[in-house]
């Protein structure tokens, strides 16, 4: 099976896409907030079919650096 995956993604690591409950839970946001970071730009997304998948770096990137929102 590792064969496989390897052929599949060439030997790179793939992102580890993430459920919106689960990126709610780590940045301790409702999942409401998480959809609006997604429909606003500010967090990237994959979606597959109807399910909505966030990938993990991003998510990291925003637990440690946060969001900057201009000036209004």
């Amino acid at each position: 099976m590792a064969e496989v995956n390897n052929n599949l993604n060439h030997g790179k690591e793939l992102p580890r896409l993430l459920r919106i409950p689960v990126v709610a839970e780590v940045l301790a946001i409702s999942r409401p907030q998480v959809y609006s970071l997604i429909y606003r730009g500010e967090l990237p997304c994959v979606r597959i079919g109807r399910s909505v998948r966030v990938p993990e770096a991003a998510v990291r990137t925003i637990a440690e650096r946060g969001l900057t929102h201009p000036a209004r």
